[in-house]
């Protein structure tokens, strides 16, 4: 991936935990020797809504970084890479699945929500506000993505 397009991937999962109440501790552009990027975020997983809400997160990220709608995993979800205590986002649909029994309709319905969670004018107004920013600073901290929040806000 592209410097832009790992932005773009990484600014999907954070805003999806912005929208979806989840706190954002971190956002890396940079990565290391396992991955692109990553967000750091404080979502438990206790019930099978949260659960459904973490695979939103994980998919928001694939949305971004797909150049095609066939690009998004389908089912059946199948395991992706793992390495050392990296996973891999397609790994971690196919885990979250597995947990909570998720079926194929059930599996629709969250790409479904989370397509249009991912189009809506206050999902794609922080977005474009991450990635401009991401651009110059590849290490976005909980309290600039707040920043980032509140001007996206204004906006809306």
């Amino acid at each position: 991936m592209t410097p832009d397009q790992v932005a773009a991937h990484e600014a999907g999962h954070a805003v999806a935990c912005v929208l979806l109440g989840v706190p954002v501790s971190l956002i890396d552009t940079i990565g290391d020797e396992h991955t692109t990027g990553r967000v750091f975020h404080d979502h438990q997983i206790v019930t099978r809504g949260d659960a459904i809400d973490r695979m939103k997160i994980v998919l928001a990220g694939l949305i971004e970084s797909a150049e095609h709608p066939d690009d998004l995993p389908e089912w059946p979800l199948r395991p992706g890479i793992v390495k050392g205590s990296y996973v891999s986002d397609e790994h971690a649909l196919f885990l979250i699945a597995q947990a909570i029994d998720l079926t194929e309709d059930e599996y629709r319905r969250v790409v479904i929500e989370t397509l249009q969670l991912t189009t809506s004018r206050g999902y794609r107004l922080l977005h474009t506000a991450v990635c401009g920013f991401a651009d110059h600073v590849p290490i976005v901290t909980r309290g600039m993505l707040a920043d980032l929040v509140l001007i996206a806000e204004r906006r809306t």
